[in-house]
């Protein structure tokens, strides 16, 4: 179509070689940017919600499928904040108490 077979696999392929490199750094720099990192995870599924509905919903609905699109995206909308709400730790310093109360207690002394 626009590229070569052996082009595209070997396009690929590096693609798959930087995935480790850039996985080592990002875990290296979460440390450093864990004050953003709820700000930039937000804006990441901001940006992912944009692509489905500025892109498939609207590529659903030429195919005369437009109710079926949006009722789809509404009820996955709803399903992830009921699973957010469901496992949304709301006291975080109690939390963390009790991980220290269960680690001195299983410590030797």
């Amino acid at each position: 179509m626009g590229m070569a077979s052996w082009k595209a696999f070997l396009c690929g392929q590096f693609c798959g070689l930087l995935e480790p490199v850039f996985g080592v750094l990002g875990c290296l720099l979460v440390s450093v940017v864990d004050p953003v990192l709820p700000y930039a995870l937000a804006f990441s599924a901001g940006a992912m919600m944009w692509v489905v509905f500025d892109d498939l919903i609207p590529e659903g609905s030429s195919s005369g499928n437009s109710k079926w699109c949006s009722i789809a995206a509404m009820i996955g909308f709803t399903f992830m904040m009921i699973v957010e709400l469901a496992f949304h730790n709301h006291d975080h310093s109690s939390h963390d108490h009790h991980d220290e109360i269960l680690l001195n207690s299983t410590m030797p002394p």
